[in-house]
């Protein structure tokens, strides 16, 4: 038997016939690498595309947008961080001319939008919370000013002496008075330039305040009235609350 007859008939087979052509597999190879690069391409494409300001427009909600650091601030040169949160707010803040800094129990309720016609110069009203054993008591925060500008701790004292409906509790050395009138606590006391502010715990506004006597109440009003100075130079709390990061990554607008 000569070499050709030893050899695998499969060898044979192959060595006889005719080589196949790769053409057609080179082919589909190459139309599925293309349609991949292609579809890569296209999707790279999309993610870095500018986006449609009026689709952009349409998802914004009324009251916020995009962070804008053109916004015409109080004093932006005060804002520190690029973002704020309700926390840091309420560390600290400025607003009108005094400055705010809470505790852990004395945290911030409500900032309305200050009045434009301020007759009496700088005036301020908001509401701040105190945590009085695990209740929330609205403490009012005001200035004199909004009311009378020409009162003192003196003459308001004095009104209530003259009121039979009303108990005053007036401390000269430490210049603050407690007001006692219809089972409404106010509480004043001046910073130091002078500026009369009031703090008012009004049991009607808040269900189930219990505070034992005029004593309890001083002890709570005095520790809020700590929390307040003249400006310090802190942030404004309306500059402040335009970096506030809500839902969605949109802001509150100026």
């Amino acid at each position: 038997m000569n070499a050709e007859q030893n050899a695998s008939p499969f060898l044979m087979e192959n060595d006889t016939n005719t080589p196949k052509s790769k053409a057609p597999l080179i082919i589909a190879i190459s139309l599925i690498a293309i349609v991949v690069i292609a579809t890569v391409v296209a999707t790279l494409v999309i993610i870095n595309s500018p986006k449609n300001p009026d689709l952009e427009a349409t998802n914004n909600t009324p009251d916020t947008a995009s962070f804008d650091d053109s916004f015409k601030y109080i004093d932006g040169s005060r804002l520190k961080q690029t973002e704020y949160t309700f926390e840091d707010i309420n560390k600290g803040f400025s607003y009108a001319s005094i400055s705010f800094t809470g505790t852990k129990d004395i945290t911030i309720k409500h900032v309305p939008k200050q009045n434009p016609y301020n007759y009496f110069g700088d005036n301020f009203s908001f509401r701040v919370n105190f945590d009085h054993n695990g209740e929330k008591i609205p403490v009012l925060i005001e200035s004199t000013n909004a009311k009378d500008a020409n009162k003192t701790i003196e003459t308001i004292n004095q009104d209530c002496e003259n009121d039979e409906n009303c108990h005053s509790d007036y401390l000269s050395g430490a210049k603050t008075l407690l007001i006692t009138k219809s089972s409404v606590w106010t509480f004043y006391s001046s910073t130091k330039s002078g500026q009369l502010i009031s703090y008012t715990i009004n049991p009607f506004v808040s269900e189930d305040i219990d505070i034992r006597d005029d004593s309890a109440a001083r002890n709570i009003l005095a520790k809020v009235a700590m929390t307040i100075s003249d400006d310090n130079g802190s942030p404004y709390i309306e500059d402040m609350a335009t970096r506030l990061r809500y839902p969605n990554g949109k802001y509150i607008k100026d």
